[in-house]
């Protein structure tokens, strides 16, 4: 007794459905398991390279920021620097602060 399948609404017996070349050749569970487990393995491969990714884009930004800021701290106390040094200040202090006076004649080396 050969059993009579139905496919697409048509009866069709096992012999002609491998006359037709209609039967595909059976994988092994093995491999199937196995290709899934591998394009898992890739799925879950893109999405940790994509959050690494991400991650390093965040840390650059925020290393740019922060070069920003020491850059310009850097150019404040460049200018805190020049004014500290500049020659009428300094005058300034001798005189007022620390009670020091211009030499007179007699002080010269001569």
């Amino acid at each position: 007794m050969k059993r009579v399948q139905m496919i697409q609404g048509v009866y069709i017996s096992p012999d002609q459905r491998r006359m037709a070349g209609a039967v595909l050749p059976r994988i092994p569970a093995r491999k199937v398991a196995l290709l899934a487990l591998c394009l898992a393995a890739a799925g879950f491969f893109k999405i940790w390279v994509a959050g690494r990714y991400t991650n390093e884009g965040y840390a650059v930004s925020r290393a740019i920021s922060q070069q920003k800021a020491l850059l310009a701290e850097r150019d404040q106390y460049r200018t805190e620097i020049l004014c500290l040094r500049s020659p009428e200040r300094i005058e300034k202090l001798a005189l007022n602060e620390l009670g020091m006076a211009c030499p007179t004649a007699d002080r010269l080396p001569k």
